[in-house]
């Protein structure tokens, strides 16, 4: 992982943008690869100079978010609550239950919603349907906040 992260800090180095790392699971004709862990990239990954760290949880649950509160990220966490596995389309209040799980343990100052990973193993309508129900479902959940 040190020389991954290396190599992002040659990347970001200089330029002036909000800068996202995403640790995939894999989606190569629609099928995840990889069914570890989160606490592999720490500490290393501490060291990357990026603003977020992008992590697919919709797919994999959220067994892995106390592994991301206890490794001292302090940086925001794009939150994958779209499984990009699946055409089966999220409800929005599903979405929301994933965005809710997270805030126990991840400041919704720091959170980001996003889908787990790429949508082009999708049709276009699943893909349109399901990035509106996680819009409807963060929506529903910054009403609450």
């Amino acid at each position: 992982m040190r020389g991954a992260v290396e190599a992002v800090n040659v990347v970001t180095e200089g330029v002036d943008a909000a800068w996202a790392l995403h640790v995939c699971c894999g989606n190569r004709y629609a099928r995840p690869w990889w069914e570890g862990h989160y606490d592999f990239p720490f500490p290393a990954v501490l060291d990357a100079r990026v603003d977020q760290l992008v992590l697919e949880f919709a797919r994999k649950g959220d067994d892995d978010l106390p592994a991301i509160e206890k490794s001292g990220w302090d940086r925001a966490i794009g939150l994958g609550v779209i499984d990009v596995e699946s055409a089966e389309v999220e409800t929005p209040d599903l979405v929301a239950t994933r965005i809710r799980r997270a805030l126990d343990l991840v400041p919704a100052d720091r959170l980001v919603i996003n889908p787990d990973c790429g949508l082009r193993h999708l049709t276009g309508p699943v893909a349109r349907a399901k990035l509106a129900a996680m819009a409807q479902g963060a929506a529903l959940v910054r009403a609450e906040l």
